[in-house]
Formats: structure tokens, sequence, C-alpha cells
């Protein structure tokens, strides 16, 4: 269990707004576990950043959740199953940051509860995430939101991405414009104007390499692209993959995690140039992904797990005319944005305001997403 530090950074505080005290979830594509932070919000520019943890999922339940997520036709127990087991990983990372921080359930407002997706399909209009709230709320005697995505897919979104309302919030008084990388099992990209927010997944991120170098050489990851580094990226695919049409399509654009899968890796390429080709998609994907922004960005943060990836990080500095940091020199934790994120979104839906917007994932209107689940 990694402790992330309380930040003692505060935002702006607007007049006449309760605070809320809120949890945020977020189990990602990467499928690494869960991390759960604690903010206090009104839901509009006041947010404080308090204690976070991550939960690492074991080898087994991880295995069954890959294999769930991989499966065409999805057994309805075995689904079951994994959400229970899932919504239990939620409960206890929550029982173990309040008990860490001499906390009870009634120092807690509300719970945002984003779910592990399972399959997301956004031509189809369906993007299906498993999680409890039910069974979260009662367990912890604590509300929950959650269904955070089908208000938006309704109102003619993707539903996806969601987090870009609370990287605005959080980074519109700095040098703008200003783009958020998020490289999770799929990479987005947040744009960040005076007046304007812009969002869309870029493309693959780590669940590429991650699957590949867990297929060639049983690893869950590549520490710090070391593997990749030792390789030699295979160009032919990587032009063949940047040549789908998922890079000629202009956002709001979403991805599933399998849309670009390991498989399309040649299994006669050793495991380090395999990896090098993953991270050469990865990269290359982000700069063609410039194209959609309104302007180039005066700098680039870059948070989730693909920060810690030095070749990434390196690739990244070469291949773009602005400079790349990673977003902890901000003072944020790049663990945990979208665990933030979740609780500050949580906050929006008792307030009625919009998380998603046109700009973000392609719906209509401005959309309130997420339902609240009451405990008994």
């Amino acid at each position: 269990m990694f402790i992330g530090k309380r930040s003692n950074f505060i935002l702006h505080m607007s007049n006449n707004s309760k605070i809320f005290t809120s949890i945020g979830l977020m189990s990602g594509t990467s499928l690494d576990g869960v991390d759960a932070a604690i903010i206090k919000t009104d839901g509009k520019n006041f947010i404080e950043l308090g204690p976070a943890i991550t939960l690492e999922y074991s080898k087994n339940f991880r295995s069954s959740l890959f294999s769930v997520i991989n499966s065409k036709n999805k057994n309805k127990q075995e689904v079951s199953d994994i959400e229970f087991e899932l919504t239990k990983y939620h409960a206890d990372i929550i029982k173990s940051l309040l008990k860490l921080n001499k906390l009870s359930s009634k120092n807690i407002d509300i719970i945002g509860f984003h779910g592990q997706t399972i399959l997301h399909n956004p031509e189809e209009k369906i993007s299906l995430q498993i999680g409890d709230p039910i069974q979260l709320a009662n367990e912890l005697k604590i509300n929950v939101v959650n269904d955070m995505r089908s208000a938006d897919i309704i109102a003619g979104g993707e539903g996806a991405p969601l987090v870009p309302i609370y990287h605005y919030q959080c980074f519109k008084n700095f040098n703008l414009p200003l783009a958020i990388l998020n490289i999770g099992g799929v990479s987005n990209i947040t744009w960040i104007g005076l007046n304007d927010l812009v969002a869309f997944d870029s493309g693959p991120g780590n669940s590429l390499i991650n699957d590949w170098v867990k297929n060639t050489l049983n690893l869950e990851y590549d520490d710090l692209g070391s593997i990749a580094n030792r390789g030699k990226p295979y160009s032919d695919l990587v032009n063949e993959v940047l040549s789908n049409n998922f890079f000629k399509k202009t956002p709001p654009k979403s991805l599933d995690r399998n849309y670009f899968n390991y498989r399309l890796i040649p299994k006669t390429l050793t495991p380090a140039d395999g990896a090098a080709t993953a991270v050469d998609i990865i990269v290359k994907s982000i700069k063609i992904s410039e194209k959609y922004m309104p302007v180039l960005p005066k700098m680039l943060l870059v948070c989730g797990g693909g920060r810690k990836n030095e070749l990434i990080m390196s690739k990244l500095s070469s291949s773009l005319s602005y400079p790349v940091k990673n977003i902890d020199e901000t003072g944020f934790r790049g663990d945990f944005i979208e665990a933030e994120a979740f609780a500050y979104l949580a906050v929006r839906k008792i307030k009625n305001l919009p998380t998603s917007f046109p700009k973000t994932t392609g719906c209509r209107i401005p959309t309130c997403g997420g339902k609240i689940t009451y405990y008994k």
C-alpha cells in the first residue's frame, strides 16, 4: 500500500458556497489497483487536497479482472463475482484511508465511485463499469455517487474523458494554454485555454506495454521503461497502427483499452523490441494529437503511471517543441489526480453542476452525470 502525502495546496475559495469532504476512488484501465483520495471542495473553485493511498490488486484478482475485460461473451455470474470482490477492495481502501488519518465515516459527506470499466464502445454508445454502489454505501455508511457516464452518453457524448473539468479548475491560473496528458491504460489529453477546454483520448497508454511484458516476460509492467530502452521499435508496425482511422478522427473521441492491444505486436519480436514498439506508438500518437489542439500549449504536464516511464518522458521531450514535465513538479500528485477528480465530480453531482461538456465528450449540452445511492 502506498500512502500519498497530504498536500497544503488550496485553490481559490468561493464565497457563500458549502464545502464538502469527499473521497474519490479510481480503478483505471492499467488494472494495477485502486486509488483513494480525500479532498474538500465546493464543487467549483475551492479545492483542498487531503490524504491519499493506493491499494494494489492481488495477482489473482488482476488476472480475473483482465479475463473478464478481454472476454467477448461476458459471463454474468463471473462478472457478478468480480464486481463483488472489486467493490470489497474499494471498501477496504476507504477503511484504511480513514483509519490511517483517524477519521470515521461521519467525517465524509460523499464518495465518488467510478468503478472499473470492462467495456467502452463509443460508436455503439456503450460504456460499462462494474462496482456495486449499494454494497459500498451500506458497508461504509456513506452515500455514494456512481454511474458517472450514462447521462453524458444519453446526451450524445462518448462518456469519457470525465476528468477535464477538474484539470481546468486546478490549472486555469497557470500560464495558458496548457495541456495535461494522462498516461493510464489509455492516454488522454486535456487542453486548457483562457476560456476554453478541449479533451480527448490520444491513443493507447500503459496497457499496451503492460500487457506485452506480462505475456512475454510475466512482468506486471516495464519498470522505468528499462526493457523498452534495450529494444528497437518495429517501424513498419508503428506506421501501420498510426494509419488507423482513430487518429484521423476529430475530437471529442475516446477508446477502449483493448482497441489498440498487445496482440498487434508480432510474437516474433523480442520482449525488448516489442516494448520499444509500444512506446513508439504511444509517443507518436501523442505527437499526432497536436493537430487537434486549438494552439500548441506552453507546457505539457504528465500524470498517470506513464510519467514514471523514463523512455516515454524522454521521447516526449525530444519530439515536442514545448516543455514536458512530470505533474508532481507543480505540487500536484500524479498518482492521485483521477481519484481526486472523482471526489470533485461527486460534489458537482450533489450541486447539479455539469461534469462533461461538448468539447470534452461530445455531449450536446453541458451535462451533470452520476447517480446518488444513499446508505441504509
